[in-house]
């Protein structure tokens, strides 16, 4: 009889052969391919806008300065995507399950950081583009301070989007430090 839970656990487990299909499906992770398939719809919409958006949304007509954060704001989205989407696929290497946690912890606060922060440089600079050679009155007033509170829900909820995914992850640390013996 063993004294360690986790190792009679272990040893119960059998050892039956995988085949290698089913190796591969436990390696990848789950998200992976929903996350693919909207980095390929978000990025094919950037370029499909970041074409169209000189001639339907007078481009031409609009400062250089609007033109480029315009641009520059759509290009940074792409590429904050595809950087989201290795940082998932990446594995992490430490000696244990919860240094690999932690280091996983650390790259997710600061890929959140920068989500966040990126939304909403990418509304500014959306809103730049659209009221640079606008002249506003009292409506266009309204009809801007409406458009700012959707901007800021939307940044409220993805933050509270990746709060809640920390919040887990620390959990998962936190429980993962009670099972270990100190």
């Amino acid at each position: 009889m063993q004294n360690d839970p986790l190792k009679s656990m272990w040893n119960d487990l059998g050892n039956t052969p995988k085949h290698q299909q089913t190796l591969k499906t436990m390696l990848s992770a789950p998200g992976l391919r929903k996350m693919r398939r909207q980095l390929f719809l978000e990025t094919i919409a950037f370029i499909l806008f970041l074409i169209v958006y000189y001639d339907f949304f007078d481009g031409d007509k609009k400062p250089l300065y609007a033109n480029i954060a315009l641009v520059g704001a759509s290009l940074f989205a792409i590429i904050h995507s595809i950087l989201g989407y290795k940082l998932a696929n990446q594995t992490l290497h430490a000696e244990t399950i919860t240094q690999s946690l932690r280091k996983s912890l650390l790259r997710l606060r600061r890929y959140a950081a920068i989500s966040v922060s990126s939304r909403i440089i990418a509304a500014a600079c959306l809103l730049l583009f659209f009221t640079s050679v606008i002249s506003f009155t009292n409506h266009k007033y309204l009809l801007l301070l409406i458009i700012l509170a959707v901007f800021a829900v939307q940044i409220l909820l993805l933050r509270n989007v990746w709060k809640k995914r920390i919040i887990k992850l620390e959990s998962d640390i936190a429980n993962f430090d009670a099972l270990l013996p100190e």
